[in-house]
């Protein structure tokens, strides 16, 4: 996938994340299973709904 195309997917299913969790009030782990989000990317998508908590 080129780059564009990996920012946009990345943005849309960043946007369903938060729509399912939202409208169904399911947690970002729930939301995730339920669209299937592989093992290795969930750690991107959780920082890019909740932001990067730094300590």
């Amino acid at each position: 996938m080129c780059n564009l195309s990996q920012v946009i997917y990345d943005r849309a299913m960043k946007d369903c994340i938060r729509n399912l969790m939202e409208t169904t009030g399911w947690n970002i782990e729930e939301s995730m299973a339920a669209l299937n989000i592989p093992e290795g990317r969930k750690e991107y998508y959780r920082e890019e709904v909740f932001g990067v908590v730094s300590s």
